[in-house]
């Protein structure tokens, strides 16, 4: 008897810790004494660089956490610096805020994102971004250093833009003439001519791919790279003619890009090498044509 009631005691006694624990946590819960989310602004503003994909700016600032009940022990508000890079074409808008260590090229990160943007966020006010990659916190505007620029730092941004970086327009996909969708070619090595169609005011880059032939009752197995050398290029408004030497049996494939940031590629066009082969009738047929003398 006297060992079920000491067990009953111990039992309650930690009935008590539990709940009393778990009151205490809701009650700082409830009552929001955390430090919440990190805020930041900025001081300092300037444009690095410039390109007709990219522009570059720096920041300079502070970002902390502030308590107005002032109960929990928050990190104290420290001196940054900030990295935003806006890509023209795809529309991204990539920030890095971190901390330098001393004189050193290490730095302590604070926040890194990417963001899909309708227009520049740093040159105009109230830009609808989504995040695409990196943490965030609820109830913040990315990018950071954007979303607290002020009305100045803006127009100072905006006068320091350089006039020659026109904003270059994406150049469509390439099309591919030569070789024809499901060419056969049943020579060993083969001379694959290659034409293509694109954009006049860039070059072209090639692709290749390949695979063997399958055999019966087998996976058709998965096309792979081959780094091969087209010859003899040609460009003639906009109409680029070459020609690859393969003298590997397969299926083969290849698509073409205009040597532009992010440019598109163009569709796969799919062909064959072989090498002849002749039934055993019709070879006997040639071997017994005599030549003429």
């Amino acid at each position: 008897m006297m060992r079920n009631l000491w067990l009953n005691t111990v039992m309650a006694i930690l009935v008590c810790l539990v709940l009393g624990a778990t009151g205490f946590a809701a009650t700082l819960d409830t009552q929001g004494e955390g430090c919440g989310n990190m805020s930041c602004s900025v001081k300092s503003v300037a444009l690095k660089s410039a390109t007709p994909e990219k522009i570059v700016y720096d920041f300079e600032g502070s970002c902390g956490y502030w308590n107005a009940s002032s109960v929990a022990a928050c990190p104290p508000t420290v001196q940054v610096k900030a990295t935003g890079e806006w890509f023209k074409n795809s529309k991204v808008a990539h920030e890095k805020i971190f901390k330098p260590i001393a004189n050193t090229s290490s730095v302590i990160l604070y926040s890194e994102t990417s963001s899909n943007c309708t227009e520049n966020p740093w040159l105009k006010a109230g830009v609808a971004c989504n995040v695409v990659s990196g943490n965030t916190e609820p109830g913040v505007s990315y990018p950071r250093s954007a979303a607290v620029l002020s009305s100045a730092q803006r127009q100072y941004l905006a006068s320091t833009q350089p006039p020659s970086s026109p904003l270059l327009p994406t150049p469509q996909a390439p099309v591919i003439v030569l070789p024809t969708v499901n060419q056969k070619f049943v020579v060993v090595p083969a001379n694959v001519k290659i034409q293509v169609k694109h954009d006049p005011n860039y070059g072209v880059n090639f692709e290749f791919q390949w695979k063997p032939f399958s055999k019966p009752n087998t996976p058709s197995g998965f096309f792979v790279t081959k780094k091969l050398t087209p010859t003899d290029l040609k460009t003639t408004y906009g109409v680029t003619s070459a020609a690859v030497k393969i003298d590997t049996k397969g299926f083969w494939r290849i698509r073409s890009q205009s040597v532009f940031p992010g440019a598109p590629w163009s569709a796969w066009t799919v062909f064959t090498v072989d090498a002849l082969t002749l039934s055993p009738a019709f070879k006997k047929q040639i071997d017994s044509v005599k030549p003429l003398n």
